[in-house]
């Protein structure tokens, strides 16, 4: 049990700093040498866990990948209302760290731009998000087209809330009110 804390504290460490070197720098200019020295790591360390800084970012979107749909899929049973509460509690957990709520948002604004296009086309082989088809697919009989814009849109204000520093708290409240209506 010990061991596997030490793992997830160093992977923790690792992935902090590389998201801290991101927002100084552009990925391809991110060295492994970089994200060891700021997690105080030697590289046989990050070379353990991942093969460079484009892996660990791999692993990073997996990561949110898997959590935005573990949040997603129950909304088939729960209904979309309940699956909103679920992603504001979710949202409110990781709020602290506002460089990955981007990356939640980013990750919602593809899934909705899924559920837009299936509405439109009904072809399940363009979405993103295929192992989802059932949720999108629900998600698309339920909205019109101007609602499914309009959540698209409260995406984009929210990040610009964030950006303007607008309360954390409200900012994602008034972008999951549009999505509950």
């Amino acid at each position: 049990m010990g061991s596997d804390a030490r793992v997830r504290y160093t992977k923790m460490i690792i992935k902090v700093n590389f998201i801290e070197l991101l927002g100084k720098k552009p990925i391809n200019k991110i060295t492994v040498k970089e994200i060891c020295d700021l997690a105080e790591i030697n590289r046989a360390t990050f070379y353990k866990y991942y093969m460079d800084a484009y892996d660990l970012m791999d692993k990073i979107e997996e990561e949110i990948l898997e959590e935005l749909q573990s949040i997603m899929q129950p909304s088939i049973h729960e209904g979309i209302s309940k699956t909103v509460v679920r992603m504001l509690e979710k949202i409110k957990e990781i709020g602290e760290d506002k460089d990955n709520i981007k990356d939640y948002i980013d990750l919602m604004v593809l899934w909705y731009r899924d559920v837009l296009l299936f509405k439109a086309t009904k072809n399940m082989n363009q979405l993103v998000f295929q192992s989802e088809f059932r949720a999108i697919s629900e998600e698309a009989n339920q909205r019109d087209y101007e609602k499914i814009e309009e959540i698209l849109s409260a995406f984009d204000k929210a990040k610009l809330r964030l950006k303007a520093n607008v309360n954390f708290e409200v900012a994602m409240e008034l972008m999951l009110c549009t999505m509950k209506q």
